[in-house]
């Protein structure tokens, strides 16, 4: 039997979520105070037949912070940690993370219009919890920060002023900074398998990042975090859904977003064990093209293109700069019946969104 653990005082919103939990096959279990949660998530550990599915922590009326690490140590289980919007704070955030909490974030309402929202929310913070091999924890003190020593962050930010206030702390603890201003050349120097600690996003200066987010993980185990002034809980889970590691308001100084990133890193082997198989991504000039999500981006804005136009785009950026008749393009794309297509490259040539594109 599978089970949920819920640390909380408010029964009514227990037992709303009960029966939709148990419809997917997992019990749950109510306890009110730490000590009780700490208890009951060994007792399941040490069972043979049974399974701790994740541990839910609701912080509004629980002081939780002082047992989770001990919580965290005792058990397996994912530990998601849920408030309301009004109890929220950016310290919380950051203390119930680096004790041992895998998530944590403010929940829809009490409960809220959309409960199957909250469920598929905490069913994405599963996943990326136990997609990791161990809980890497990762100290934020300063005599720990010399594991970092020599490494560097990518930043995907058009600010530079924030920037230069985050690289200002980071050089503190020997961690070197490099700043890019489009996700299409965050995603190039991952293809070129340069290394980084992470790579930050931040949304308030490059809001349409979410597309290329996922061709992003397709190309690099490198944790991302994405950092934003707008906070909302759906965006929350779409970047945890699209291969973010994490996703989170900015802290009240620059020195707060660092303790957050290094706290953070204890996420850094969710995607080690995803296959290293190559994924087909091409870039060239501003043009950025994902075979296997059939997208195609022109400085970070997408194109849409109908399939055979993304075919012969993709013939192209393979043959980066040879030359190719217009016969060959015709019969490679398509193929034996390429002679009744005599005029379609001039038609695509004078939608503009082909050969303008390659030319770029």
């Amino acid at each position: 039997m599978q089970y949920y653990i819920s640390i909380e005082k408010n029964k009514e919103v227990f037992d709303y979520y009960k029966p939709m939990w148990k419809a997917r096959g997992v019990e749950g279990i109510m306890v009110e105070t730490m000590t009780e949660g700490i208890r009951r998530a060994v007792e399941i550990e040490k069972s043979e037949t049974d399974e701790l599915f994740f541990i839910d922590i609701v912080a509004d009326d629980i002081d939780f912070i002082p047992q989770l690490k001990l919580l965290s140590q005792e058990t397996n289980a994912p530990i998601l940690v849920a408030t309301s919007q009004e109890h929220y704070t950016v310290k919380e955030h950051h203390d119930a993370l680096s004790n041992g909490a895998d998530f944590y974030a403010p929940y829809c309402g009490d409960p809220c219009g959309k409960p199957e929202d909250d469920i598929e929310g905490v069913l994405s913070a599963i996943s990326s919890a136990n997609q990791r091999e161990n809980k890497c924890k990762i100290s934020k003190k300063n005599n720990d920060y010399n594991i970092f020593m020599n490494t560097k962050i990518m930043a995907v930010d058009t600010n530079q002023a924030v920037h230069d206030q985050q690289t200002a702390e980071w050089v503190k603890i020997g961690v070197g900074t490099l700043r890019v201003d489009t996700m299409n050349e965050a995603i190039s120097r991952l293809i070129r398998s340069e290394k980084f600690l992470f790579v930050a996003i931040n949304e308030d200066s490059v809001p349409d990042f979410w597309e290329q987010l996922r061709v992003m993980r397709d190309v690099t185990n490198t944790p991302i975090f994405i950092i934003t002034s707008n906070y909302a809980v759906a965006k929350h889970t779409k970047a945890v859904q699209y291969g973010a590691d994490a996703y989170g308001l900015f802290a009240d100084d620059a020195m707060g977003d660092i303790s957050a990133g290094l706290e953070l890193l204890k996420l850094q082997d969710k995607w080690a064990s995803r296959p290293n198989q190559k994924l087909s991504v091409l870039i060239g000039g501003d043009v950025l093209l994902s075979e296997l999500r059939r997208i195609v981006f022109v400085k970070d804005t997408e194109v849409k293109l109908q399939k055979k136009e993304f075919e012969v785009l993709k013939v192209l950026m393979e043959h980066n700069g040879c030359f190719l008749g217009t016969e060959q393009i015709l019969r490679i794309v398509w193929g034996e019946a390429y002679s009744d297509k005599p005029s379609k490259l001039s038609e695509l040539r004078d939608r503009g969104c082909i050969f303008d594109i390659v030319g770029s």
